[in-house]
C-alpha cells in the first residue's frame, strides 16, 4: 500500500527499492555465490527463490505503487461510511478492484524467474536443482561438444514455452476487460 499510506521514511524506502534495482544482476552474482555457498543455500532451489525475490520485490513494489495509487478512494470511503472494517474494505473493495494489477505483477514475477538464466546455471547449474533454462543450455547446439539431437532441443524449447503460454492464457480474463466502450467509436444518439 505505498500508493495509499503516508508513513514515516516512505520516500527514503522508496528509494532504496529503485537503487536495488539500479544494479546490474552480474555485479551481484558473485557475492550471492560467495555467500550461499558459505551457508549451504549454492545448489539450492531455496536460494535460488532467495535471488529471485530481491529482484521482483522492488519491481513489483513500483509497479503495484503506482496501480494501486490509480484506484478510485471514493469508492473505499464509501465502504467505510457503508460499515467496512479496514480489514472487509481491503478484502471486498480494494483488492477486487486491483485483480488486474496483481494478475500482472504476478505474470511478471513469473517471467522473471522462469526467463533468468545467469543466476540459474551459476547458482543451481549441474546439480538436481537446476531449472529448465539451463537444462536447456546444456541441449543447445550453441554450446561447444554439442552432440545431442536438433530434434530434442527444438521440442524441449517448445514444452519450455507451454508455461508462460498457459499462464498468460489463465490470466488473461483478469487483465483485459472486454466490456470497454470506447467513447469515439460508440454512438448513443
Amino acid at each position: 500500500m505505498l500508493g495509499r499510506f503516508e508513513f514515516p521514511f516512505k520516500g527514503p524506502l522508496l528509494y532504496v527499492l529503485l537503487a536495488s534495482r539500479t544494479l546490474p544482476p552480474i555485479a551481484l552474482l558473485i557475492p550471492y555465490y560467495v555467500f550461499f555457498a558459505a551457508i549451504g543455500l549454492a545448489g539450492s532451489l531455496f536460494g535460488l527463490w532467495i535471488v529471485y525475490l530481491t529482484a521482483v520485490i522492488p519491481l513489483l513494489s513500483w509497479v503495484l505503487m503506482g496501480y494501486f495509487a490509480s484506484l478510485p478512494v471514493e469508492i473505499e470511503r464509501a465502504a467505510r461510511m457503508d460499515g467496512c472494517t479496514r480489514w472487509q474494505m481491503l478484502r471486498h473493495v480494494t483488492l477486487p478492484m486491483a485483480l488486474p494489477g496483481i494478475a500482472a505483477a504476478f505474470i511478471i514475477a513469473f517471467l522473471v524467474g522462469w526467463n533468468d538464466l545467469l543466476f540459474a546455471i551459476v547458482l543451481t547449474g549441474g546439480t538436481s536443482a537446476q531449472t529448465l533454462s539451463a537444462a536447456l543450455l546444456g541441449l543447445s547446439p550453441l554450446m561447444p561438444g554439442f552432440r545431442a539431437d536438433l530434434g530434442l532441443f527444438a521440442a524441449a524449447s517448445m514444452l519450455a514455452a507451454l508455461p508462460p503460454l498457459a499462464l498468460a492464457m489463465l490470466f488473461q480474463r483478469f487483465i483485459t476487460n472486454l466490456n470497454i466502450v470506447d467513447p469515439v467509436t460508440s454512438n448513443t444518439d
